[in-house]
């Protein structure tokens, strides 16, 4: 019977060999991994990223972006290392089979004086002690996740606030030239009338503006290299590499909710608060693995000899450093708190980050109304006046040519206004874990 027992006991513990105390959720962590995959799972060579129309929309952009990213990727192989870990963790047993062959000599050799042994080096922990270290490292992967969804939002604001940034800087470098046309066309009117007598003060003042406007233009195109360089790098192109920008804006995009709801939605939303709340978890569960430390490690021995004396036992280790183990629940408690501190500052930051955004916003729109309804409509009609005036030859050529500067003037002053409410609406998507449309699919945890 003992022999069998022994036996069973060798075959048992060669059984456990590959066994993963896996934490619940594991598998669904893995899918979402795989849901993420840019093809950052083949080696380099092997990948394909997607290509650029000659005039990009915003989604290629982004699509461009978060398949191309360095950092990004550096995030999701971060994350696939960490659950890779928590199999590390929590497999069972995690001690080696120790086999062992003894021979005594008394009178000369003989079967019957060898023993074989099989046991445990180091002793086993209980499966529960390994199932929580496995649920540590799980936890641990979750961060990894959650820090990899929020790179990914902020590479989606970057993306978002450079193109705005750059297509603004193209309005302005174009409206920087039209002026500069038409400063051509008032200096030739005014060499004419100092030419038939007038003072040359109005010369010298254009004079003075031309040389003015060549420098912001200058600038402008300058800032449009610089910009469209930095935008080249998030899509993980070529600094000089071709990018086309459309003269007509982005289609305009609007808050999904009000105020209330928006401020309810980010507290629970906002990816920097996603993080911390994983990581709380995860300390949360650093403290229970804290207390089984407390509990004792065991090591099943069993061995036979060739005269079929059998026998079987059963060490336990008692942890006795009691002093350290009780600092490692102090450890793990203080760090429960630290983290809840950093929430509640950051939920404290959160809110306030989307107040001024709110603010920003709303100024933008209020703006933008003017600009639109009222200064550009106005410069527009001054100028469709001042033109019938100067074909019936009763207004002045240089007014003419002013109030056309005047109309180039207000159509910058609405693209301005445009891309400050547009990025600010991106700040705002990127506080609400970077989709508008989810404000309206989930409800708010306070209705």
């Amino acid at each position: 019977m003992l022999r069998l027992t022994s036996v069973l006991l060798s075959l048992g513990a060669l059984g456990l060999a590959g066994c993963v105390l896996a934490p619940k959720g594991l598998d669904e962590e893995r899918d979402a991994l795989a849901h993420e995959d840019r093809e950052w799972s083949k080696p380099v060579e092997q990948r394909a990223l997607p290509e650029l129309s000659p005039e990009p929309s915003i989604e290629e952009l982004l699509r461009r972006a978060e398949s191309a990213n360095p950092e990004l990727e550096r995030a999701w192989q971060d994350w696939r290392g960490s659950l890779a870990h928590v199999v590390s963790e929590a497999s069972y047993p995690d001690s080696s089979l120790n086999l062992s062959l003894e021979q005594m000599f008394p009178g000369g050799l003989a079967f019957d004086r060898t023993r074989i042994g099989i046991g445990f080096d180091p002793m086993l922990m209980l499966p529960a002690k390994v199932a929580a270290r496995g649920k540590v490292a799980f936890e641990a992967s979750r961060v990894q996740g959650e820090r990899f969804r929020a790179l990914r939002v902020d590479l989606r604001l970057r993306v978002r606030v450079a193109w705005e940034e750059l297509w603004l800087a193209q309005q302005q470098a174009r409206s920087a030239e039209e002026l500069a046309s038409l400063l051509v066309l008032r200096k030739s009117v005014a060499e004419k009338s100092v030419a038939a007598g007038d003072s040359p003060r109005a010369l010298l003042r254009l004079e003075f503006e031309v040389r003015l406007n060549d420098d912001e233009m200058y600038r402008r195109r300058v800032e449009v290299g610089a910009r469209k360089a930095r935008l080249n790098a998030l899509l993980a192109r070529a600094s000089d590499a071709p990018l086309e920008v459309p003269f007509e804006a982005l289609p305009t995009r609007d808050l999904p909710a009000d105020d209330a709801q928006l401020f309810a939605f980010a507290s629970h939303a906002d990816p920097a608060l996603a993080v911390l709340a994983a990581e709380l978890a995860g300390r949360e569960d650093a403290l229970e693995l804290a207390r089984r430390r407390f509990l004792p490690d065991f090591s099943p021995m069993a061995s036979i000899t060739g005269d079929s004396t059998q026998s079987l036992g059963l060490g336990i280790g008692l942890p006795i450093a009691l002093p350290g183990l009780r600092a490692g629940l102090e450890e793990a408690r203080a760090s429960i708190a630290a983290i809840m501190a950093q929430q509640r500052g950051r939920k404290l930051d959160t809110a306030a980050e989307l107040t001024a955004e709110l603010l920003g916003f709303r100024e933008a729109e209020r703006t933008l109304d003017c600009c639109e309804n009222l200064i550009e409509p106005l410069a527009q009609r001054l100028a469709a006046s001042a033109e019938s005036s100067y074909a019936a030859g009763s207004l002045p050529q240089r007014d003419w040519l002013e109030s056309l500067a005047m109309v180039s003037r207000a159509r910058i002053a609405v693209a301005e206004a445009r891309a400050v409410r547009e990025i600010a609406l991106a700040r705002i998507e990127a506080l609400l874990g970077g989709d508008l449309a989810a404000v309206n699919e989930q409800e708010s945890p306070h209705e």
